[in-house]
């Protein structure tokens, strides 16, 4: 099993409903590495070339490697979560690859890269 510096995978298997109970007021905030580009992120978001970032996406030379539902932000318990909703060509935290549908704690100065062509960068 890799250590991804702290971050924890916890068992999930379902994409959470953005009107769930665990929805909190509070904002995640990720930053494109490159153009300084931000992502302002509410529990349950979706992030993919049909959801959130799908302007920035569009902007790639080849946005399709982005998948349209690619990966997921989620609050729970004060803490911040990115899973893998089964992305065509992958979500990385800190340049290892998620396990498709678990959770994985976000810390900020975290790196989510997107496909390989992609980064963010986290600000919590």
């Amino acid at each position: 099993m890799v250590d991804i510096s702290g971050v924890k995978p916890t068992d999930s298997s379902t994409v959470v409903d953005q009107h769930s109970s665990d929805k909190r007021e509070e904002i995640l905030i990720i930053r494109d590495k490159n153009s300084g580009r931000v992502l302002e992120l509410s529990s349950g978001d979706i992030i993919g070339r049909s959801n959130k970032g799908s302007d920035i996406f569009m902007n790639l030379s080849n946005p399709k490697v982005i998948s349209r539902i690619h990966c997921q932000v989620i609050y729970r318990d004060g803490k911040w979560y990115i899973k893998d909703l089964n992305s065509t060509n992958n979500t990385f935290l800190n340049s290892v690859k998620l396990t498709p549908n678990v959770d994985y704690q976000l810390n900020s100065g975290d790196s989510i890269n997107l496909a390989g062509v992609i980064e963010f960068i986290v600000e919590i």
